[in-house]
């Protein structure tokens, strides 16, 4: 974008309405006053609209809140809605133009088709009222940055309950990032008063990720012919929860294994990452195609295993077991590979191996125990979370002196003692990090390779220093393609990385990366006259899930109950409002506490993902149908009600609907008039997922699936899929413990046909 005079009248006009205002004021005009892009100016414009006054003219915290600015700035290129917002708000005329949304709608591939031009115009009309309302007829033609700070505010009131989703989400998308950006850091915690909040969870240990490991490998990379050499019985793609154990079986039989991962190695008990959102695909900003959706999908050794918060829902459990119970009826499974005696079986070894235990009750911390109290006073059925951690008394034992982590994740316990081959049972699993599989190599039919590059030439040290991206010192080039050959192949990457693979590899189904879940989140947060200090001690040991369906047959309303922690930052996302408002919720921080609504959603083909040709750059076209809105209702209401019971002096959702009056809750009449009200729209309240699955379905017939029952892409020989994708529809709950358990039903099927 060409570099814009500076408009002197426009630093005129706002040193007039400031001209007894604070030194951050003073810097504010500056920065939108110098001669540089207008972007800047934008952005600028923006962080002033979600900064509350009281802080702006305190000049104690100009540095903190100068250093937010930037580093907001810095953040910007790497999330795609942010940059197409700053230059649809760079000239208001796209904004509220046909040209504008054609390009809006495309870069999105919205659900929703582009608008007609009649329908855009009358959408944009009460936005063109009140932008010509003011003195300058053509406002409508100058940029967001040059109108006042009120008028700033007032039109992205506007757009907040504008009819199109293209104007709802752009204030939902600013909102969150400003917000966040401001209150980040040792500011915010000072703000907050949470001088016992925890440090943060990515600091690594002094010693190496490396250190005392004894890795070998039988391959070797030939830099002229771009080709890894050595025998491989099996390749798999992806070291997740379903790429680590079958790398783990496979190698415990003698077959020789390599693993392909997209992002670095990190020893799993050196470094703590829960909540490492450095290693979410990302930075953990995946946004759905109508905005009301951030998706996390890891990239890390171990998968979403080494960053999750660890809840297990074994097979076992009636409200998982039912959906294995429902594909053997409906044929979609192979009744012989899923027998349930065999389920429960294999489910039984991994829960053993990773050590799954039932939370104690001298661990509920005050947060978990609102929701427990809150249900049993509405007679609703609490339950204690299974956990795959280790307990703080198992912490404090000699053997675990060194451990940075309780987590025990698939990189500990299966990964990695196949990596460094301590059991000495043959050639230990070769595992290449930072390289990105782009396309499996086939004969004819039958799958003989991958060809990948590396994901990150220049490492990873910026995202952690104990995070290794080259292992064996294979030394592969940068921006260069390798090819890896191998009698099967595995895909193990996730929802999103094994659909990108299939459809980039030329597989002829259109079912591909069609009819995923993701399990919605909406978290509540909730005020209580005294400090609750939720972030303190064992972060999940409650949920209440009565309301998950054991019977497929008789369907109940399908969600789930779970606390949920956030940050300072993560808070002033969370709560709508005013920035005084914002502020205030800050200032409370110790005061709150959450539940979040896990609704398990049903299969919708239009919810799909789009890849750029040749790149797995994705975009996520998925929205709630009407009965999971109405579902998802229910279970907020529910959640509110807890919250109340629980003694809440205020409740409140992450909506715009109401965008600077929200909807604050503190009687059942509230509840009552928000169950009414809420529409959850496209763009208006901002849920989040961690469960994606379902999107390359298992099933009996090709014209309807991607996999058979026997793990094989329909069509083809030697290629097999085993992680989440392949599950019909979501397996009722947190998914975690039916990934592993089927992945290690195909490790048992290959080995034992």
């Amino acid at each position: 974008m060409k570099t814009m005079k500076p408009f002197a009248f426009v630093a005129l006009f706002l040193y007039s309405q400031v001209a007894f205002g604070s030194q951050f004021q003073d810097f504010l005009n500056q920065e939108m006053s110098k001669d540089r892009e207008l972007i800047r100016r934008v952005h600028t414009s923006l962080y002033e609209v979600y900064l509350p006054d009281t802080l702006k003219n305190d000049p104690k915290y100009f540095d903190a809140l100068k250093e937010g600015l930037e580093w907001s700035w810095s953040e910007i290129v790497r999330v795609k809605e942010i940059k197409l917002a700053f230059q649809l708000l760079a000239r208001l005329e796209f904004l509220l133009g046909a040209a504008g949304s054609k390009v809006y709608y495309a870069i999105f591939k919205q659900v929703e088709k582009t608008p007609k031009f009649r329908d855009l115009k009358e959408a944009s009309q009460g936005l063109k009222e009140f932008l010509r309302s003011s003195p300058n007829k053509r406002r409508i033609f100058t940029a967001f940055s040059d109108l006042s700070l009120s008028e700033r505010r007032k039109l992205l009131d506007l757009m907040a309950t504008a009819d199109l989703s293209m104007h709802r989400r752009i204030p939902m998308t600013l909102k969150a990032f400003y917000s966040g950006a401001i209150y980040r850091g040792q500011f915010a915690l000072d703000l907050a008063g949470a001088t016992n909040f925890p440090p943060p969870a990515n600091v690594s240990t002094k010693v190496g990720a490396l250190e005392g490991l004894s890795l070998k490998t039988h391959l070797s990379v030939d830099h002229k012919k771009k080709r890894v050499e050595g025998e491989l019985d099996y390749l798999i793609v992806g070291s997740g929860i379903s790429g680590s154990i079958l790398a783990h079986e496979l190698y415990r039989a003698g077959k020789k294994v390599a693993v392909l991962e997209k992002g670095p190695f990190v020893h799993p008990t050196r470094t703590n990452f829960r909540d490492a959102n450095q290693f979410l695909r990302n930075g953990g900003v995946m946004p759905n195609s109508v905005g009301d959706i951030i998706l996390g999908m890891a990239e890390i050794s171990g998968g979403g295993s080494t960053l999750n918060y660890d809840i297990s829902f074994p097979v076992s459990d009636p409200s998982v077991l039912n959906h294995f119970r429902e594909w053997r009826d409906q044929g979609l499974v192979s009744p012989k590979l899923f027998d349930e005696k065999a389920l429960l079986a294999a489910n039984q070894y991994v829960t053993q191996k990773i050590g799954v235990r039932t939370v104690a009750a001298s661990e509920i911390n005050e947060n978990n125990r609102k929701l427990w109290d809150g249900a049993k006073a509405l007679g609703r059925v609490p339950s204690m979370v299974r956990l795959t951690t280790l307990s703080d008394s198992e912490m404090k034992m000699a053997q675990h002196k060194d451990r940075a982590t309780d987590k025990r994740s698939a990189a500990e316990v299966f990964l990695l003692p196949s990596v460094v081959d301590q059991a000495s049972t043959g050639s230990p699993v070769s595992l290449l990090v930072n390289v990105a599989a782009k396309e499996i190599l086939f004969k004819k039919s039958k799958a003989i390779g991958v060809e990948f590059e590396v994901h990150r030439p220049e490492g990873t040290a910026h995202l952690d220093p104990s995070s290794v991206t080259d292992l064996y010192g294979f030394g592969f080039k940068k921006k260069k393609r390798y090819k890896i050959y191998a009698k099967n192949i595995i895909l193990a990457s996730g929802t999103v990385g094994s659909s990108f693979l299939l459809e980039n590899s030329g597989i002829k189904n259109e079912n591909i990366g069609k009819g995923f879940v993701v399990h919605p989140v909406l978290p509540l947060i909730a005020k209580f006259p005294t400090i609750q200090d939720h972030y303190l001690g064992t972060k999940s040991s409650v949920y209440v899930g009565d309301q998950l369906t054991v019977d497929y047959k008789q369907p109940l309303d399908d969600y789930a109950l779970e606390t949920s922690v956030f940050p300072v930052d993560k808070i002033a996302m969370m709560v709508p409002g005013t920035p005084e408002d914002v502020l205030g919720w800050v200032k409370d921080f110790r005061k709150l506490t959450g539940a979040g609504v896990v609704l398990i959603d049903k299969p919708r083909y239009d919810n799909r993902f789009v890849f750029k040709k040749g790149k797995d750059d994705v975009s996520i076209l998925y929205e709630l149908s009407e009965s999971d809105r109405a579902r998802m209702k229910k279970g907020i209401a529910a959640a509110a009600r807890i919250l109340l019971a629980a003694g809440a002096s205020e409740v409140v959702v992450n909506t715009i609907e109401n965008y600077m009056n929200p909807p604050i809750i503190k009687s059942e009449t509230d509840v009552q008039t928000l169950e009414k009200n809420l529409k959850l729209d496209p763009a208006t309240t901002l849920m989040l997922s961690g469960h994606i699955m379902g999107s390359n379905k298992m099933g009996k017939d090709p014209a309807t699936s991607v996999v058979n029952p026997q793990f094989q892409v329909w069509g083809t020989e030697s290629l097999y899929v085993g992680d989440a994708s392949i599950f019909p529809s979501s397996v009722g709950a947190n998914p975690m413990m039916s990934i592993y358990t089927t992945a290690y039903l195909l490790s048992q099927h290959l080995l034992h046909p």
